[in-house]
């Protein structure tokens, strides 16, 4: 069994061979995720003024 076909002198292979790259593309200069300050001065509901007080 030989080639099915003969392509033509100028024709691409149907799939080109990807080039070598690494597995996860990271920027040079990531950004820092924008995480928003809570404010100390707030306490959540679930807290009772005696938890305050410990805390």
């Amino acid at each position: 069994m030989g080639k099915q076909h003969d392509t033509f002198p100028e024709e691409k292979p149907e799939m080109p061979v990807p080039k070598k790259t690494p597995e996860i593309n990271q920027p040079s200069d990531p950004k820092e995720p924008d995480v928003p300050q809570e404010d100390p001065q707030i306490v959540p509901d679930e807290y009772t003024p005696q938890e305050q007080k410990e805390i």
